[in-house]
């Protein structure tokens, strides 16, 4: 979680910051009209794969955590259709829902 502290809109271009990440393997920069949104006091339970970087600071833009059994994806992509006709947003929406749906590594030997 975080606080919201601004919004703005425009092209942006993430900086992948975990490319060995599961989510992330396979996967080229997206750079693309988006809506955008800056925060404070960021949550620091999370691992960032992916930021938008400016003259604001490093913002987070992608990134995953384990909570309790399950796991959590989280882009800030996807506004509208010049970001959803990407295809390596496309790919990374399925790379995270897949990663998501996967047994954590903290609970794998829970049952199916």
């Amino acid at each position: 979680m975080a606080s919201f502290k601004s919004h703005g809109t425009g092209i942006f271009k993430e900086t992948i910051v975990n490319s060995d990440h599961p989510v992330m393997k396979g996967l080229a920069t997206i750079e693309s009209w988006d809506e955008s949104y800056v925060h404070s006091k960021h949550n620091t339970n999370r691992i960032v794969l992916a930021e938008r970087r400016d003259e604001k600071g490093n913002e987070p833009y992608t990134w995953v955590r384990e909570a309790g059994k399950g796991r959590v994806f989280y882009t800030a992509w996807g506004h509208d259709q010049r970001t959803w006709g990407n295809p390596q947003f496309v790919a990374l929406i399925e790379n995270g829902i897949r990663w998501a749906a996967a047994a954590s590594e903290s609970n794998s030997s829970r049952k199916p």
